[in-house]
C-alpha cells in the first residue's frame, strides 16, 4: 500500500474550503486547519455536494456526547467560539458501501489560561453508489473561516511521485549536492582513452595482407586456413569496465557461402602473436559469414577462443555487400553486451543485443583475429573495413553522467 496525496486546498481569503478535488481511494486519512472563525458557528463537512439527510454523527466534547442522524452534514468541529479548529480524520470509501469517518478534533480557545476545547466523533455518509471525489468544508450558519485554512488528505492508492533526477541540460563541471545524504556530484564527460580513424598505423600485425591498416581504414580479409592473421594494439591496461565501439562494413561477401567465414574484434591479454588457438584472457564479439549471418558474445579465461560458430550467445543479422553495422561492446564487472546498430548514434536500428560472461583480466591489447580452424571449403569472400574506432576505459557508458566526488 502506497499513500499519497489525494487532495488539497488553502484559503487566500477569507470565505470555504469548498470544491476540493479528492482521488478514489478506498482509505483516506485528512488533516484540516481552519483559522479563526468570523462567528461562533459549528465546522461541517459535505461530500460530492450532497446536501441532503444522507449524514450521520456522534460527537463528543470535553466529555459530553451528542448524537444526529438524518443530517445534511457531519460536524467537524462543533460550536463553542470563533477560535481557531484543528482536525484529523480517517475515512472508508468503498464505492458500495457507507462512507465511515472517524474524527479527532481540537478547538484552541484562546490565550495561555484558557485549556482548549477536545472533541471525538465518528460519522457516516449513506451514499452506497459512488466514491468521495469532492468535499466542502464549511460552517451552519454564516461564519467563514480565516485565510490559510486548509485541507490536505491522504489516500492509499496513491502512484508514487517519479523520483526526480539529475538534470542533464546543464555545463559540463557542474556540481550538485544531495541534501540528505551531503554527497557531491560532477557532471563530466567520459573520456575516450583511444579514438582511432586509422589515417595512421599504430598496430601490430600478424598479417597485414589480411588483418591491417590501410588507406584511413582497418581491413579484413576472413581466412580460415590454419594462419594467424591479428593485429592489436597495445593500451598498457584497462579497468574492470569499458566500452568499445566501431563500425563495421562489408566491402565483399558471396551469396552462397560455404562453410562460412568471420573473425573477433576485442580485447585481449595476449598480443598479435597469439592466435586464436592460443591460451588467453579475451572479451570481444564474433563476425559470422554463414547461410544464416550472425554476431557472438566470444569469450576466453586462459585457453583458445571458442570457434568462430560458438559463443556465449548469438544474434542474427545481415552482411550484404556494402552493409554498415555499428557495434558497441560493453564490459561491466564480469559481465558484457553486444548490440548492433544501424544508426551511427548507437540507438537506432538496433539488431538485437546479446550478453556474455568472463572472469577475463589483463585485458591490455585491442585485438582483432581471424578463425584459424581449416576449413579447405571456406573459400568464398568475406571482407570488409572496421573505422571510427573507439574505446573508454573505467566507464559503462559514452554520454555525459554525475560522478560522486571521491568515490
Amino acid at each position: 500500500m502506497v499513500w499519497g496525496k489525494a487532495g488539497s486546498k488553502t484559503l487566500t481569503s477569507a470565505g470555504e474550503l469548498t470544491d476540493i478535488t479528492l482521488s478514489a481511494n478506498k482509505c483516506n486519512s485528512f488533516m484540516n486547519h481552519n483559522v479563526t472563525m468570523s462567528a461562533n458557528n459549528d465546522v461541517i463537512i459535505q461530500f460530492n455536494n450532497d446536501t441532503a439527510n444522507n449524514y450521520a454523527d456522534r460527537l463528543e466534547r470535553n466529555g459530553t456526547e451528542n448524537t444526529s442522524g438524518s443530517k445534511g452534514n457531519i460536524r467537524l468541529v462543533p460550536s463553542g467560539g470563533a477560535f481557531d479548529s484543528f482536525i484529523v480524520g480517517y475515512y472508508a470509501n468503498v464505492e458500495s458501501e457507507e462512507k465511515l469517518m472517524i474524527l479527532s478534533s481540537m478547538q484552541s480557545n484562546t490565550g495561555a489560561g484558557n485549556a482548549p476545547d477536545r472533541d471525538a466523533g465518528v460519522g457516516k455518509w449513506t451514499n452506497t453508489s459512488a466514491q468521495i471525489t469532492e468535499a466542502d468544508i464549511t460552517t451552519t450558519s454564516t461564519a467563514t473561516l480565516g485565510a490559510d485554512s486548509n485541507f490536505t488528505a491522504l489516500g492509499s492508492e496513491i502512484t508514487p511521485v517519479a523520483a526526480i533526477t539529475f538534470p542533464t541540460n546543464v555545463q559540463v563541471g557542474s556540481r550538485a549536492e544531495i541534501t540528505d545524504s551531503r554527497k557531491m556530484y560532477n557532471y563530466v564527460v567520459p573520456s575516450i582513452t583511444r579514438s582511432d580513424d586509422f589515417s595512421s598505423d599504430g598496430w601490430t600485425d600478424s598479417d597485414s595482407t589480411n588483418m591491417g591498416v590501410s588507406g584511413g581504414t582497418f581491413n579484413w580479409n576472413c581466412k580460415r586456413d590454419g594462419s594467424n592473421d591479428a593485429s592489436t594494439y597495445d593500451l598498457t591496461s584497462t579497468s574492470a569496465n569499458w566500452v568499445l565501439r566501431f563500425k563495421l562494413k562489408v566491402t565483399n561477401v558471396s551469396a552462397s557461402t560455404q562453410a562460412g567465414n568471420g573473425f573477433f574484434v576485442g580485447l585481449s591479454d595476449k598480443p598479435n602473436t597469439d592466435g586464436h588457438t592460443t591460451s588467453q584472457d579475451f572479451i570481444g564479439v564474433g563476425i559470422y559469414n554463414d547461410n544464416t549471418d550472425s554476431y557472438r558474445a566470444i569469450d576466453a579465461d586462459g585457453s583458445g577462443l571458442p570457434y568462430i560458430y560458438q559463443g556465449d550467445s548469438n544474434q542474427t543479422t545481415t552482411y550484404n555487400t556494402n552493409s554498415v553495422w555499428y557495434y558497441e561492446i560493453i564490459k561491466t564487472g564480469s559481465s558484457y553486451t553486444i548490440e548492433a546498430f544501424s544508426g551511427s548514434d548507437y540507438s537506432t536500428g538496433s539488431e538485437g543485443k546479446i550478453t556474455g560472461s568472463s572472469d577475463a583480466s589483463g585485458l591490455r591489447y585491442l585485438k582483432i583475429l581471424n578463425d584459424m580452424q581449416t576449413i579447405a571449403t571456406s573459400t568464398d569472400p568475406f571482407q570488409g573495413t572496421i573505422d571510427d574506432l573507439k574505446f573508454y576505459n573505467g566507464v559503462t557508458q559514452t554520454t555525459n553522467y554525475w560522478q560522486e566526488i571521491g568515490a
